[in-house]
């Protein structure tokens, strides 16, 4: 431990006062703290050569020099970081070791015979508290016992009762029943994905049951058993309904295992069965009745007269499947009235996730087939109402660079904006209002204690009265900003106000450059940051004076020399400057070109910046009348930012502003219209869905939102499979009658393929 460590751990005794020097039982971060350092020593060993729990390090090896191997590189790594094992404390090339309560062997795992010795001498529990910490124990094995909450259901029951309870027969069997299965120490099988696999469900009205079973040399073993209790709702299901929810909750829980594993599943209740063999009927109906093009297939491959459809498709237990050739396998061919269930539960669905076009487009090609399933995917999910109101595009940003228009005069053009809130000043100040001129540069700041617009009105009455009255007036869309009363103000001094769009403060670049700048001097000047913020307006006068006297990089002249026409006078050079008189017309002539060079500057480095802009953004244009949806930036207490929803709408263009900014409306639900300015960078066309779930009414390839994906397009290897398909195609459309166009399932007209 370290000194300061060893401080904080000391203990006085009669004998004196001692500090440990190794880290020692009972510290509250000792666990925590050793675990990480085993992480630390381990580093790179652990999952290939061993795994730790704490201080149990276990390594295991096909062979004995395998595991001799991978034993010397865990002592070599041990033996460098200067740490010991104690040799009666280890096993080494042991055929089985315990492990937290269980034993693990090369035939699998089963309760540690040593955590079971004193299971046999257990008595009946008398109070309802000692009913719990019995249950309690025996959950720790419930893995080993079938059933094992329909068994311990009775001793649950009394684990609510405090006080004293009454033992009857039933809960003695339980007892005795869960014991016996312990004592018997059942051993759990290692899952082999290659092996035979059977999962076996049982429900009751108290509980769910399911064990995974697989065939080892043609005998049936144990891998896990699964169970729990039912909810209130539950207890009210019937038996098929009970029954039908133990197959999927049993599913769900050892999805981990079985995933991609074929596996059959056996059940007690017959009505399933009547179920699963009804639903084949209906689908092969389904296939008959409901498609006429895959009916002629399904009767062309029962007389086997056509070679070109026996290459595609092929029928099992009378289901019509697609061959793929490339991969070897069979994909299941989907009758159209089925189609919007299968995208659904291919995208929408929690266990698919809302992917992207590619993500979906493979998952789907995977399992099933279908005529014009790329295109009818690609409108899917352009057209889903939730992926386009959480998701963004991918793409290089909407809108170029709009250079503004540089003024000639100072204090033509002022952005004004409000910094904060800060912590409250000895002054009791919280925010700052900033104001910065176009042209010089020149900012002006002050300190106040609410921001609201008679704040800002008193701001700007002192502003004018030092350097006059500006043509344009810059600032967001606060509230403080947009009010009557400044509005007023404005049009009483001829002052043009203009807005900048909504969640866009690149318009305001100038001035919020400037608030970077100001907080970063206030840390560095602040009596002591890591304490208290209280005096941070006592250095905002020096600041702002720093600021004005500093070259800027963009005119190459200070703020105070455009301003004032000669360089600033700082306090500690005020004693040895000589006074210089120089002429009216040489003050003013240097002044003129002063500025006229710094505008000259302003537009070149405008230039630039659009130039080095403009290669990561995208122009683009929305006709008028069209739908938008627009990105908003919500945020409600209690919810986290991250997890809101981005994009609103949907929006109507209503008119064009300029290249970047656009006026867009929305009708809410009660009726009211809004109207707001929205700039291109957070607009996004609105691709809108029909009552048919696979048409779209507006759809554009390239707004096609693909979030997940590294592209717009699917991989080049998708590509050449992608062939096969409209190879397909091919095949079905000559089963049409001549002159005859083919449409996408429940579309009135044709539908052209775009690749």
């Amino acid at each position: 431990m370290t000194p300061e460590a060893q401080e904080k751990a000391t203990f006085v005794t009669r004998e004196g006062t001692f500090a440990p020097t190794v880290l020692p039982f009972g510290v509250s971060n000792g666990p925590a703290r050793f675990a990480e350092l085993l992480d630390e020593v381990l580093s790179g060993l652990k999952g290939e050569v061993c795994q730790n729990f704490f201080d149990d390090i276990v390594s295991a090896g096909a062979t004995e020099e395998e595991a001799l191997e991978k034993l010397r590189l865990i002592f070599e790594r041990i033996a460098a970081e200067g740490l010991t094992l104690k040799p009666y404390k280890c096993d080494f090339l042991q055929d089985e070791i315990n492990l937290l309560g269980f034993s693990l062997s090369a035939m699998g795992t089963k309760p540690d015979e040593k955590k079971l010795r004193g299971v046999s001498q257990l008595t009946p529990p008398t109070t309802g508290h000692k009913v719990k910490k019995l249950v309690a124990f025996f959950s720790y094995f419930r893995k080993y016992i079938p059933n094992f909450s329909r068994i311990v259901h009775p001793l649950q029951c009394l684990s609510t009762i405090r006080g004293k309870i009454t033992w009857t027969e039933e809960h003695q069997a339980a007892f005795d029943t869960v014991i016996a299965r312990l004592l018997s120490r059942p051993v759990l099988r290692l899952f082999d994905p290659a092996l035979p696999t059977l999962l076996e469900t049982d429900a009751s009205s108290y509980g769910l049951g399911a064990g995974l079973f697989q065939f080892y040399e043609g005998e049936k073993h144990p891998v896990a058993f699964i169970s729990r209790t039912l909810s209130a709702a539950e207890k009210r299901y019937p038996s098929v309904m009970l029954e039908l929810t133990a197959i999927c909750w049993a599913l769900k829980r050892l999805r981990p295992l079985i995933y991609g594993v074929p596996l059959s599943i056996a059940t007690g209740c017959h009505g399933i069965c009547w179920l699963l063999q009804g639903s084949k009927k209906e689908l092969n109906s389904r296939l008959s009745s409901n498609d006429p093009e895959l009916a002629i297939i399904i009767n062309k491959l029962k007389l086997g007269q056509d070679t070109k459809i026996n290459e595609h498709f092929t029928l099992k237990d009378d289901v019509l499947f697609k061959r793929d050739n490339q991969y070897n396998r069979l994909t299941l061919v989907i009758p159209s009235k089925l189609i919007p269930s299968v995208l659904d539960e291919c995208h929408d669905s929690p266990f698919s996730g809302h992917m992207g076009f590619t993500k979906t487009y493979d998952r789907i090609k995977q399992r099933y087939w279908f005529p014009g399933m790329r295109r009818q995917i690609m409108r899917y999910v352009a057209t889903c109402s939730k992926c386009q109101f959480r998701k963004s595009p991918r793409s290089k940003p909407n809108g170029l660079f709009q250079c503004i228009k540089v003024p000639k005069n100072a204090f033509q053009r002022v952005q004004i904006d409000v910094a904060g809130p800060f912590p409250a000043s000895k002054s009791n100040k919280k925010y700052i209002i900033t104001a910065s001129c176009y042209l010089t540069k020149w900012l002006e700041t002050e300190a106040v204690k609410s921001a609201q617009t008679e704040d800002i009105i008193n701001f700007l009455v002192k502003l004018i009265c030092r350097h006059g009255v500006p043509a344009i007036l810059q600032s967001d869309k606060g509230t403080i900003f947009t009010s009557n009363l400044l509005s007023q103000l404005s049009s009483a001094l001829g002052i043009k106000h203009l807005l900048s769009t909504a969640s866009h403060p690149q318009s305001q670049g100038q001035v919020e450059r400037s608030h970077a700048v100001l907080n970063d001097c206030i840390q560095i000047y602040l009596t002591d940051s890591l304490k208290s913020h209280s005096d941070w307006d006592t250095w905002l006068p020096h600041i702002t004076f720093a600021i004005n006297s500093s070259k800027h990089i963009t005119t190459g002249f200070s703020p105070f020399e455009l301003l004032y026409g000669r360089e600033v006078v700082l306090p500690t050079e005020s004693a040895f400057i000589a006074e210089e008189y120089i002429s009216l017309e040489k003050f003013l002539s240097h002044i003129r070109s002063a500025r006229t060079l710094a505008w000259d500057r302003i537009q070149h480095s405008q230039e630039v910046a659009k130039f080095y802009y403009d290669k990561k953004r995208k122009h683009i244009e929305f006709p008028i009348g069209s739908q938008v949806l627009c990105r908003k930036y919500i945020q409600k207490k209690g919810l986290a930012a991250k997890l809101m929803q981005y994009w609103f709408g949907p929006y109507m263009i209503k008119r064009k502003l300029s290249d970047v900014n656009y006026i867009i409306s929305a009708t809410m639900s009660n009726g009211r219209v809004i109207t707001e300015t929205a700039h291109v960078e957070k607009l996004k066309l609105c691709n809108s869905r029909t009552t048919d779930e696979t048409t779209v009414s507006t759809f554009s390839p390239s707004a096609l939102d693909i979030s997940h994906d590294a592209s717009t397009d699917p991989p080049q290897s998708a590509d050449h499979q992608d062939n096969a398909d409209y190879a397909d195609e091919e095949v079905l459309s000559s089963l049409d009658p001549p002159h005859s166009s083919r449409s996408s399932p429940g579309s009135s007209t044709p539908t052209p393929s775009t690749h």
